[in-house]
This record gives structure tokens, C-alpha cells and sequence, in this order.
């Protein structure tokens, strides 16, 4: 309860914040608004409340844009785009549009403009990611692996992991702006397994949402028996990512950036498992793949590897050295710690992943595709008077990443970030004219800057104007 009270304040916190803002504007409108350092284009995804007037909606030009009405309700809309720290608005009116687009689902593919997936029709999982531009297939499918595949086991025997049973496939959404395929099977360690694969007009990812609806499989620790018991009945739920990229490197991405398995790590460190921020990826100098993980930021790297129960003191028995690969494990889940809850638990939870290939890796690009889906745009409805960012900025690779007024109630303070290797410079210009000054964590004012500065590659700078 006290755990679950912390979501719950901060879910009135936000309604009450919501709710606090300007009158809204009568009739269909909707506020899309961009909470980013950077232009966001994309789909988004209008409630069924939302977009109760119709399946058409206008930009504020009165251009009518793509939209295609879903099972469930929702409108999705394509050809959204948000300046900076901005909103655009559309309405939606009367009527009914006869969506065109690229998406379209054969058999147990699904594929677009871009690029194509194909589904495993007998196990469920994703055996090619096809990049329509090169024409490669960017997953290893050799010796019965895939991407987004199911493995469960009890205990620390690595070599009794098992996989899902048959599925069964079924068309969610069929295009031609969004399309899905639902994939439903029994497995381990499951009531029921359900695995969706989402693909959208124009966009070179698929998304991939999975409901792992557990079952209490074990029994539990007996009373009394103390830390012995603890060390009984574990298990793990995970989801394997084996990629086929021609001589690539994983990176991992870090608070702050990123690393390489190994390569990066101090001697004593941890190569059992790893924790990730939002995304890894292989590549080498011309192409590779993007994974992004929004609920699970545990992984392996190469081989189950997290099969050690209970407290390790010995030092002998951890992993000494990860040898280059490019398959990653999300390890989803597991309870093989001693803890002060209820050591097994069961219901549905989902875990969302998605895969994007690309060219040459960017990490300050990279790390923004990543951020937009744990910081999606964010859609209400539109306010008599809306929000003006006191500033503007600019930047290619350099990225906002906190902003806020100042404690002492003086201004504001924004926190800029570059993912990019190397120096970046960036232009922030205050609307009223103020100065601006480089400060401290505490907020203190530690010498002027231009609107226009530099920042090295990985590098944190905090201003306040």
C-alpha cells in the first residue's frame, strides 16, 4: 500500500495540475504539446472522448490529416508535427475519411514503406527485421533463436529454460496507417502469454507490447525456515534479442552515456547482468539495430546468464569476461533475492519493447528516438490560453533534459545534456531579454554566457536566466 501510494499521489498530483490550467476552448480541440528540445513528428493517438465528433480532424491551417479510426476506439492520427517546448492544435469534425498508407499485413508479416517483420507461425516470435532500404535481415535466426522470444526457468539450471507453446495469430489492426498482429499461446510460468507486434505508416520501428499474465508457479517459502528456504522455488521470465549486424558492436545506453560490455567496465564490475537506461544497439560503422526497452532495464549480454540465487559472496563463481556478441536477454523478471514482500506474485504485466534499424549510429539521435516513448507527446484538450515557452533553443545534437523555475523563485534553470561524442555548441535565447548564466546544482550563479555556447561530447551544463 505504501509502495502503491506513491503512483497514486502522483496521479492526483498531475490531475490537479491538469485541472489548474486555463479554461478550455469549446468544442473538438485538441492540444498536442511537445515537452522535447526538438521537433517531434510522428502518429499519435486521439481517445475515443477525444475524437467523439468524427473521424476527421484539421490542423490549425484547415488541412485535413491522415486518421484512421481503431478497434478499440481510439483515432490515430498521422503527420503530427510539434515545434520545441510547443503545441499544435487540431480539431475534429464531422465525418469520415478513407485513410491510404503503406501498412499491410500478409500472412504472418507485416510490413510498410520501410521495412518488414515477419512472425514465426508456429512459435510467435520475430524472425526477420528487414530494412526495405538495404535489404537486410537484422536478426539472427540461426539455431532456433529470435528476437522477442519467451524463456522461462526455475531455479538456476540454465539449460532447462523453455520457450511458449503453439500460438495463435490474429489480426488486431489492419492499416493501412497502423497495423498489428496479436499473438496468443500458453506458456510456462503463465496463465497466458500475449505478444502484439505494431507497425505505423512512415515509420522504420515496430513496437512490440507483451502481457505476460503470470501464474504463481512455485510454492512458496515455508515459515520459519529461515534464509535457506529463501533460496528455494526461484524463477525468471525473459525475452531474448539476438541481432545480425556484419562485425557490430553493443552499446549500452547509461545515465549520462553510454558503454560497451567490457570494454567499459572496471575489473570488479558486474557482467552477469547490466542495467540499461532506454535503449542498447549494435551497429557497426554503416548500419545497425536500435532496442528499446520502457519497463524493463535489466539485461544480459550474450547468455542467461543471471542464475545466481540468493546472496553471492564467493567471487569465484560470477561471470569473469563477456566476449563481443549481439544478442542481448531482457530479463523481465525474477524473484531471486530474499525480499520483504510476497516472494512470488501473479496477474498481467507488460513489458514494451521496440526495434528500429537504422545507418550509421548517432547517439545523440538515438538517444532522443528512445526518449520519445518514455516522454510521448501528450495530448488534452485545448486551453483558452496556452503555454508560451520563455525561451527558445536550438541545437543538433544537445538536448534539454530538465527545466524548471528557479528555487529562489528568480527565473528558470535548464539542464542541457549532448549524448554526441564530440563538442556541440547550442543557442539558448531568453524571450525577455535576460542574460544568462552558467550555475551549480545548487542552483548558484557561476559566471555569464553567450546565447550561443559549447559543449563537450557527454556533457552536463546547468544555466539560469
Amino acid at each position: 500500500d505504501i509502495k502503491k501510494g506513491y503512483a497514486d499521489a502522483a496521479a492526483e498530483m498531475t490531475n490537479a495540475l491538469y485541472k489548474s490550467q486555463a479554461e478550455n476552448l469549446p468544442g473538438n480541440k485538441i492540444d498536442i504539446i511537445n515537452t522535447n528540445s526538438w521537433t517531434r513528428k510522428e502518429m499519435v493517438f486521439l481517445t475515443k472522448d477525444q475524437s467523439n465528433a468524427g473521424d476527421k480532424v484539421v490542423d490549425e491551417s484547415g488541412k485535413i490529416l491522415k486518421s484512421q479510426r481503431l478497434a478499440n476506439g481510439e483515432l490515430a492520427l498521422l503527420g503530427v508535427v510539434v515545434a520545441p517546448f510547443s503545441a499544435t492544435r487540431v480539431t475534429v469534425i464531422p465525418g469520415k475519411v478513407v485513410p491510404s498508407g503503406s501498412v499491410v499485413i500478409s500472412g504472418n508479416k507485416i510490413s510498410n514503406n520501410l521495412i518488414e517483420c515477419e512472425i514465426d507461425p508456429v512459435k510467435g516470435d520475430i524472425i526477420a527485421l528487414t530494412d526495405k532500404r538495404t535489404g537486410k535481415n537484422l536478426i539472427d535466426h540461426s539455431k532456433g533463436k529470435a528476437a522477442n522470444q519467451y524463456l522461462f526457468f526455475e531455479g538456476k539450471d540454465v539449460s532447462k529454460v523453455q520457450t511458449n507453446m503453439p500460438v495463435t495469430i490474429k489480426i488486431k489492426e489492419n492499416g493501412p496507417l497502423v497495423s498489428a498482429l496479436e499473438i496468443t499461446c500458453d506458456a510456462p510460468g503463465c496463465n497466458k502469454l500475449v505478444r502484439e507486434v505494431w507497425l505505423a505508416e512512415d515509420t522504420d520501428f515496430v513496437i512490440m507490447i507483451n502481457v505476460v499474465d503470470k501464474k504463481r508457479v512455485a510454492m512458496p517459502a515455508k515459515i520459519g525456515d529461515g534464509y535457506a528456504s529463501q533460496n528455494l522455488n526461484k524463477e525468471s521470465v525473459n525475452f531474448g534479442f539476438p541481432f545480425a549486424v556484419s562485425g557490430g558492436t553493443m552499446k549500452l545506453d547509461l545515465p549520462l552515456g553510454q558503454m560497451i560490455p567490457e570494454k567499459d567496465q572496471m575489473p570488479s564490475a558486474c557482467k552477469n547482468w547490466f542495467t540499461t537506461g532506454r535503449w542498447a544497439d549494435v551497429s557497426n560503422s554503416t548500419e545497425g539495430v536500435t532496442w528499446v526497452t520502457l519497463d524493463a532495464p535489466l539485461v544480459e549480454v550474450g547468455e542467461i546468464s543471471a542464475n545466481l540465487v540468493g546472496s553471492q559472496n564467493n567471487p569465484d563463481i560470477w561471470r569473469k569476461k563477456v566476449e563481443p556478441t549481439q544478442t542481448l536477454y531482457s530479463w523481465a523478471m525474477n524473484n531471486h533475492w530474499g525480499t520483504n514482500y510476497r516472494q512470488h506474485q501473479e496477474g498481467p504485466v507488460v513489458f514494451r519493447y521496440i526495434l528500429r534499424p537504422h545507418g550509421t549510429f548517432d547517439p545523440a539521435e538515438t538517444s532522443r528516438f528512445a526518449t520519445g516513448f518514455s516522454q510521448p507527446l501528450v495530448l488534452r484538450a485545448a486551453v483558452k490560453d496556452p503555454y508560451v515557452c520563455p525561451f527558445t533553443f536550438d541545437s543538433k545534437t544537445i538536448t534539454v533534459i530538465a527545466f524548471k523555475p528557479a528555487d529562489d523563485g528568480d527565473g528558470f534553470v535548464v539542464t542541457l545534456y549532448n549524448p554526441a561524442i564530440s563538442t556541440d555548441s547550442f543557442t539558448l535565447t531568453p524571450k525577455n531579454g535576460s542574460k544568462i548564466w552558467k550555475c551549480d546544482t545548487g542552483e548558484n550563479k557561476s559566471g555569464e554566457i553567450g546565447a550561443t555556447a559549447e559543449l563537450p561530447g557527454q556533457g552536463v551544463m546547468m544555466v539560469r536566466f
